[in-house]
């Protein structure tokens, strides 16, 4: 009986090593033998099976921490001292917010290092421009083709390239015999018309008289209708030619030899531009003998591109300067050509600009600055602030926890400011300075994107 139990111990004892062996794992971590000892040793308490369950569910705890958890940066990883990327911010009770956002941490000491400087975003006003090309032309409603009017030889010229000239002054004196016609053409109208005015007043003093007949007085005034009808046109031919009332008036006292002279006189101040008369040359009544420009007031036109042609309207006001060390002079737009050029696709926008000093020359290329708007906006940044990460712009702001890569939608620019429409509020701090050292940082470990877009 006793020989029986003892059987039966022993069989026990074989059953428990056989179910201690199954519960350890395989492979344990090191000091997976002092485990297996400690179960040993507490066979005969009872309690293996827990002792053996607690060991191994404590191994995978460790083994979790060193392969599961959050990933803090390692300088031999390649991150700068001090900084810190945390993808799960959220993560972190002390912080709530979005799990998604991408912050920078960065200690006092590697801000200063790094150079990094922020200003405060809120409102401001700024100018919205265009810059487009142009050039200086001559004013066309005060530029003048000269021509003689009448066909002759050139007994003078006194006109010379550039000279600047007043309105009435001789430029060129030529010798035109149908200049001698017309003259005489209306020196002739006048005797018929003093004949025909005597005529008709004796005829109807006899007439009223019962003198002579009604119908002899009627011939008179007739004649004398006709004679009035031959001098205005006589006369009309000299005003053609340039004869003004008081040249009409001295027709009949002048002498025989001044007949045939015409004097070739500026239309108005200006200066010769161009010349092409000589003496002795025979010219024709059409020929352009010379061109009278007024340089006082010249035009700047301006080639406007077709998308920028919507924001220019009559009334802006204009910045204009030259690379040929022209100072820069203001104006305002005149003129706005409707219809865009079929082969440069541009339209024409017209300044005046005043020129008495002569500064500005016709045919200098010049850039214009047009002033299209006036912007008060509720969120303006500098333009050089903004990031572009995975095609979409972000900023860098600094709160409590760090610089948070955060993305913005844009507004109006003018390439120096540009307004935030969504993404930014009034007060926050805007990294300035150095910001692309906060995207390296971020750049180094992984490839991330803006406030919700971590990879």
């Amino acid at each position: 009986m006793k020989s029986w139990r003892l059987a039966l111990l022993a069989g026990a004892s074989i059953l428990l090593i056989i179910i201690s062996f199954k519960v350890v794992p395989k492979s344990s971590p090191e000091g997976s033998t002092d485990h297996a000892g400690e179960h040993s040793t507490d066979l005969a308490g009872g309690h293996s099976h827990e002792l053996v369950a607690g060991s191994a569910n404590g191994a995978d705890r460790d083994h979790t921490h060193a392969e599961g958890g959050i990933h803090e940066p390692d300088l031999d990883e390649g991150h700068s001292p001090g900084v810190e990327t945390a993808p799960d911010k959220g993560l972190d009770p002390d912080r709530g917010g979005n799990p998604e956002e991408i912050v920078v941490h960065l200690s006092e000491e590697n801000i200063a290092k790094f150079g990094i400087e922020t200003e405060m975003a809120g409102p401001g006003e700024f100018e919205i421009r265009r810059t487009v090309p142009g050039e200086i032309v001559i004013d066309a409603d005060r530029l003048a083709h000269i021509v003689p009017r009448v066909p002759g030889v050139v007994s003078e010229v006194r006109g010379k390239l550039g000279d600047r000239v007043r309105q009435g002054q001789v430029l060129a004196v030529i010798e035109s015999r149908e200049l001698a016609d017309a003259k005489a053409s209306y020196l002739a109208s006048l005797e018929r018309q003093e004949l025909a005015e005597a005529t008709y007043l004796r005829e109807e003093k006899l007439w009223r008289e019962k003198v002579s007949s009604e119908q002899e007085y009627l011939d008179a005034k007739k004649d004398l209708a006709e004679a009035r009808i031959e001098r205005r046109s006589a006369e009309q031919k000299l005003r053609a030619l340039g004869f003004g009332r008081g040249d009409l008036e001295r027709v009949p006292g002048e002498p025989a030899d001044r007949f045939t002279v015409f004097s070739i006189c500026a239309p108005f101040d200006g200066t010769v531009i161009e010349k092409h008369i000589a003496l002795g040359e025979a010219i024709t009544a059409e020929e352009n003998v010379f061109t009278l420009a007024d340089l006082g007031t010249v035009w700047a036109d301006l080639h406007i591109r077709q998308s920028d042609i919507g924001l220019i309207e009559e009334g802006q006001v204009v910045a204009i300067s030259s690379k040929s060390g022209l100072k820069a002079v203001e104006g305002v737009i005149s003129y706005v050509d409707p219809i865009i050029d079929g082969s440069t696709r541009t339209a024409l926008a017209r300044v005046v600009l005043d020129n008495q000093s002569g500064r500005l020359r016709p045919g200098t290329f010049i850039t214009a600055d047009i002033l299209v708007l006036r912007h008060c906006a509720k969120v303006r940044i500098p333009s050089g602030v903004l990031q572009s990460v995975n095609d979409e712009l972000c900023v860098f702001v600094k709160d409590a926890h760090g610089f948070e890569m955060r993305p913005v939608t844009t507004g109006h620019s003018n390439g120096r400011y540009v307004e935030i429409v969504a993404g930014l509020s009034p007060g926050e701090e805007v990294v300035t300075k150095n910001q692309f050292r906060l995207k390296a940082e971020l750049e180094k470990g992984e490839n991330v994107g803006c406030a919700g877009h971590a990879h």
